[in-house]
């Protein structure tokens, strides 16, 4: 398909300044400030609050007693440091825990009525601010707004090592790339479009693309030389914090440049053979590719459908685990008719602008994957919002270096090139599971911002990062109950379906079965945080969506239990079974005042047979400044009232206690009740927790 690529190209050059210096059309943003990060889970140091917080020596005993308790069994002893001004304990263990360990301390501590709450004691760092002098301009990266949270990505990583081909116009001598660059290639086989006097060969320089009035066609207009490849190739991987120009996406990764587009745009046959060049493959008469890309980047397309020639390069480029980002176009129309990024197996990329919403001029569809900052949107002056990244000032050849605004989808594209490099070096992924994880970490941008839609939403550099490190942002997750199976939705490959069993009791023999639909999906199961690929405690994959997994021994609090795509997956099932000895019921319910009337907390006891027993247990943990205020009863399936204490009167505060009730006339199945009221004035209180054992 002789499908011509400069439409895309000149139009994402709206906005170009002369000079070698970045002049800037808006009003300069402030440096960013300052930002503090976490360290990773692993710790030593943690931060305890003890419900009762006195310094009676038997209260301190009492509270180093469930330190130690904590601690037993792993091998460390806990020392307390001092008090914080909010009267929590700062403890020191005597070896640093790993993620695991601390998640089990942690889990322990908090499992103690007598604990507030407990958390680690995280060591805080100034973020990485790069010094380059026009990075404050570059609110792209940064700003709370329009921007990809790129600061906070780079003290994850940067990139190192990740190899990215930028497939463009080449590339021109200039200060901020010439020590990123790999060897590259000028596949441009037309002498004509090539402007360079000669045809393919290894030498990727741009000589200038400007073309002449009618040049490309009846009434096409005269143009100065783009520079486009050396823009975008800026923005994936500028030389940064060297104390000149701008900051790249990624500054540890190389650049491929590998040159397509001259005269009048490029041949689809030229960009498909790139492409499998850029991936480590071969192609006729052209020497091998020392330095094969993780990235391919692709600011570039031109009208039509997605024909076999795009495709089988891209699926080439797929197979050997590139990941393939694409323009989505800038005639702000449906991606549908736009080629490449209408092709599947690759990250189609719309555009937005400094408000965060769609820019004008981008395309639109059901085929955008995600959006990134592309310029566009005006300052309070009413100058137009662009890109700033590396350029030359030649108009026609090359001049000397320069720094330019250019808005487009061109621009967006390397943003996410950058963001997956940055991935990529941190840990390696197949280009569905990086995708997923952009799309699951990406910020959605409604649609009366975005119409005709922006995929997934505007990516997010640091949660994508923190995706890859298995800390997926919160999603709402299904509930799952005992006995009662349910339908999973589709899936693609990479997708997650989350599910969870909240507030289950201690028991036997709970079992997680996935079956039925066709596809292939695994299952994760984790007891006390979500898994992922590399921290579960079951994982069940098999070639089909048949997968089970089991435990002879249940444990007090949540299960979650995650389906992932291995492939596309479709009409699963998934159900979970269990005994359980105890019921329990951890959510908050808050206490009424006086006059306020009662509050009841349930819990729903299932797969018991028989009568309930003349020995029924009933441990409650109620938060109240004037215990014997509160009147608290059992209330069984059948509506029959149990009492459990009357209102006694007292300052005493808080109950922690257990209460036996003889309830053999009540049916053990069905839902039990804790009911409890406030009989004094001027508080109120919360049901921390109750456990019923019947």
């Amino acid at each position: 398909m002789n499908s011509v690529a400069r439409s895309l190209l000149a139009a994402a050059i709206t906005s170009m300044l002369a000079g070698a210096t970045l002049a800037i059309e808006r009003s300069p943003e402030p440096a960013p400030k300052q930002l503090a990060r976490p360290e990773a889970a692993a710790s030593d140091r943690f931060i305890v609050k003890f419900r009762d917080s006195g310094q009676d020596p038997r209260v301190v005993a009492a509270r180093q007693r469930a330190l130690d308790q904590a601690a037993a069994g792993f091998g460390f002893k806990v020392q307390r440091l001092r008090e914080t001004a909010m009267g929590a304990d700062v403890v020191k263990l005597t070896r640093r825990l790993g993620h695991m360990e601390t998640e089990a301390f942690l889990q322990r501590l908090r499992a103690n009525p007598a604990v507030e709450y407990a958390e680690p004691d995280r060591r805080m760092r100034p973020a990485f601010v790069p010094n380059d002098p026009s990075y404050q301009n570059q609110w792209h990266y940064f700003d709370p707004v329009g921007g990809i949270d790129l600061p906070r990505a780079w003290d994850i990583g940067r990139g190192n090592g990740v190899v990215v081909a930028v497939i463009d116009t080449g590339i021109t001598s200039h200060p901020d790339l010439e020590a990123k660059l790999v060897p590259g290639y000028d596949f441009i086989a037309d002498l004509a479009t090539a402007n360079d006097g000669n045809g393919r060969d290894a030498d990727p320089s741009d000589p200038g693309d400007w073309v002449e009035e009618n040049e490309c066609g009846d009434g096409e207009e005269a143009e100065d030389s783009s520079w486009h490849g050396t823009h975008v190739a800026g923005t994936v991987a500028a030389h940064t914090n060297n104390g000149i120009g701008v900051a790249g996406v990624a500054p540890l990764a190389k650049i491929l440049p590998v040159r397509v587009l001259g005269k009048c745009g490029g041949w689809t046959s030229d960009i498909a053979d790139a492409i499998v060049w850029s991936a480590g493959g071969s192609v006729s008469g052209v020497p091998a590719n020392a330095n094969p890309a993780e990235v391919i980047n692709l600011s570039l397309g031109g009208e039509g459908p997605c024909g076999a020639t795009y495709q089988n390069a891209i699926n080439f480029a797929v197979s050997r685990g590139s990941v393939v980002v694409v323009a989505a176009g800038n005639d702000n129309t449906s991606v549908e008719n736009h080629s490449p990024a209408n092709c599947g197996n690759v990250i189609a990329v719309a555009s937005t602008d400094l408000d965060g919403t769609r820019s004008s001029f981008s395309n639109a569809g059901a085929a955008i994957d995600v959006a990134a900052p592309g310029g566009g949107g005006t300052t309070g002056s009413g100058a137009q919002v662009g890109i700033a990244s590396t350029a030359n000032d030649g108009t026609t050849t090359p001049g000397a270096p320069a720094y330019y605004y250019y808005q487009g989808t061109s621009m967006a594209t390397p943003h996410v090139a950058g963001v997956v490099a940055m991935m990529q070096a941190l840990s390696p992924r197949s280009p569905a599971e990086v995708e997923s994880i952009l799309k699951q970490t990406a910020k959605a941008v409604p649609p009366f911002d975005c119409p005709g839609g922006c995929g997934a939403g505007k990516i997010n550099a640091y949660a994508a990062l923190r995706g890859v490190q298995g800390f997926l942002p919160a999603r709402p997750i299904e509930t799952l109950r005992n006995g009662i199976p349910v339908q999973v939705p589709a899936g693609s490959q990479g997708s997650w379906i989350r599910y969870a069993i909240p507030n289950i009791s201690r028991g036997m023999n709970i079992s997680f079965k996935l079956q039925y639909g066709t596809g292939n999906a695994d299952l994760y199961v984790k007891f006390g945080s979500p898994p992922t690929l590399t921290d579960y405690d079951c994982k069940s994959s098999g070639p089909t969506n048949t997968e089970t997994c089991k435990f002879e021994e249940m444990q007090e609090g949540n299960y979650y239990v995650y389906v992932h795509g291995a492939s596309a997956h479709s009409g699963a099932r998934l159900l979970v079974s269990h005994y359980a000895r105890v019921f329990l019921n951890r959510d908050d319910y808050i206490i009424p005042d006086q006059g306020g009337g009662s509050v009841q907390s349930p819990i729903l006891v299932l797969r018991r047979t028989g009568m309930a027993s003349p020995r029924t247990l009933v441990r409650v943990e109620i938060s109240h400044s004037y215990s014997g205020d509160l009147t608290l009863d059992l209330i069984g399936p059948s509506g029959r009232v149990f009492p459990l204490q009357q209102n006694q009167g007292g300052s005493t505060p808080h109950i922690i206690k257990k209460f036996w009730v003889d309830a053999s006339s009540e049916t053990a199945n069905g839902t039990w009740y804790l009911r409890v009221r406030d009989d004094g004035p001027a508080d109120t209180g919360h049901i921390n927790q109750w456990h019923l054992r019947n």
